[in-house]
């Protein structure tokens, strides 16, 4: 009985009974534990739902086995049948070739259905959030509420380190040049987008060295007097600083600071004269304010609200656009007086420049659905911070914001950093 060969592109006829006996001994090569004829009847099952991929498949293996002709030929040449004008190829190429065909198929469609099966999915390994900060801190509070809930989304680990020092700039700059796989990730704040002109020799640029992943969380400032000073609103402490240029004093918690370009932009815009106290961090400024020996200060409402509430400071504005939960009496400093005052403070996720997008894109997705946690919006609620999120490109167009913004006002007002 004849019957055509599968691999031959011209239907050559040929004897089909030495294909049994081939294939009984390739399996015994392969041992009972080869999988090679249960595969081939899996990539026969599934060609219903691959069909494209199937074919283009079918058309690479014919296309490998056509060049194998020449060589096949040589080991097992046929004899011409010239009544029929066809190659008559010998039993055993007729079988080699059903074999090929079929391992061909297999090996290219597993390469087809399953492109990644030798990757490992990020991550690998424990990760890392670096706060440039010390504990205690917004940013620090961020990293940790949604270090907890991303763990659970990743699978791995996530610690918190914190990297002090040089207003922030050493632990910066140590999550911009940390391996580029995505284990390390760096809350950036604002000296992410002011360093670059408050320092020399800065030893990293924001602009090239760090790709953004997510918002964390927005914080609004709040401008605070203590109980000393005779005024009850913006307007009324604006009019004390008219009637005493320089005579007014306003503290920072250091010089480049967050809290000090608060103050800077506040009074650029309000167009008023006050004395700059630098000090180092609000825990040191915010017990001389309640003591009287400074006048006031810009400082993360997280920082000040306990003292706020108990009485020992007095809220006159916040600085975000609209009005804050946690004090939803108080006014913006915007609509009190100070039209386009804008100034939060804030915390997002960035990875050094070459991490791979795959990385960014689970990390994204990881803190998303850690940010839309109703514990953790509950959690940063209770500490005044607003839960943000988006996408990497929102958090890319909010920092070229912001650098550009922080950078005329540092240009303007000759701040140098500390």
């Amino acid at each position: 009985m004849r019957s055509f060969c599968s691999g031959c592109c011209t239907g050559i006829p040929v004897t089909s009974k030495p294909a049994s006996v081939m294939r009984s001994a390739i399996k015994s090569m392969t041992g009972p534990s080869s999988k090679c004829w249960l595969g081939i009847r899996i990539i026969r099952r599934s060609r219903s739902t691959i069909s494209a991929s199937s074919m283009a498949v079918s058309a690479r293996a014919e296309s490998v086995l056509r060049s194998m002709n020449p060589v096949l030929d040589a080991v097992f040449p046929g004899k011409l049948q010239s009544e029929r004008g066809h190659c008559e190829a010998g039993p055993y190429k007729e079988s080699i070739m059903r074999i090929l065909r079929r391992a061909a198929i297999l090996a290219l469609s597993v390469l087809v259905i399953f492109p990644a099966a030798g990757q490992t999915r990020f991550p690998t390994q424990p990760l890392r959030i670096i706060v440039p900060f010390a504990p205690g801190g917004a940013p620090d509070i961020v990293a940790r509420v949604l270090a907890e809930r991303a763990a659970t989304e990743l699978g791995q680990p996530v610690q918190v380190e914190n990297v002090t020092g040089a207003g922030g700039n050493i632990g910066m700059q140590a999550g911009a040049r940390a391996a580029p796989d995505g284990h390390s990730i760096l809350m950036c704040t604002l000296g992410c987008a002011s360093n670059l002109y408050l320092l020399d020799n800065l030893g990293w640029d924001p602009r090239r060295d760090i790709r953004p992943v997510v918002m964390g969380g927005i914080v609004p400032n709040v401008l605070v007097i203590g109980s000393h000073i005779a005024a009850t609103n913006v307007s009324e402490f604006l009019a004390l600083a008219r009637a005493r240029p320089g005579g007014l004093t306003m503290a920072s918690s250091g010089v480049g600071s967050a809290s000090h370009l608060a103050g800077e932009m506040f009074k650029a815009l309000a167009n008023v004269s006050i004395e700059h106290v630098p000090y180092r961090g609000s825990t040191a400024a915010l017990p001389d304010i309640m003591a009287g020996r400074v006048d006031s200060m810009i400082v993360s409402l997280p920082e000040a609200l306990a003292h706020i509430e108990s009485g020992r400071l007095r809220a006159l504005g916040v600085s975000s656009a609209t009005r804050s939960a946690a004090l939803p009496e108080v006014p913006t400093i915007a609509e009190a007086g100070v039209p386009g005052y804008n100034a939060v403070a804030w915390s997002a996720l960035v990875v050094p420049a070459a991490t791979p997008d795959d990385a960014v894109a689970r990390l994204n997705a990881a803190f998303n659905t850690a940010l839309r946690d109703p514990a953790v919006q509950r959690r940063l609620t209770e500490l005044s911070i607003d839960a943000k999120g988006g996408t990497p490109d929102e958090l890319q167009r909010f920092m070229e914001s912001e650098t550009e913004a922080w950078g005329r006002l540092i240009r303007e007002r000759g701040i140098r950093g500390g």
